[in-house]
């Protein structure tokens, strides 16, 4: 699967601020996947595995 421009990787970096990767605010904004809001994004996640059909992206 081919990303979108937009899509962030992993790996990607910031720019013009301090030296961090996106999996640097990934562990600190959803480190905890048993918190109220993550928790049902990742059901969705599990769930569209099942079900073969997980999109590129989530849309809010």
């Amino acid at each position: 699967m081919t990303r979108a421009k937009w899509q962030l990787e992993s790996a990607d970096e910031f720019r013009n601020g301090p030296q961090a990767k996106v999996v640097d605010f990934w562990r600190f904004g959803m480190g905890d996947a048993r918190t109220n809001n993550l928790r049902g994004h990742l059901a969705e996640y599990v769930v569209g595995l099942a079900v073969d059909a997980i999109p590129a992206s989530r849309v809010e």
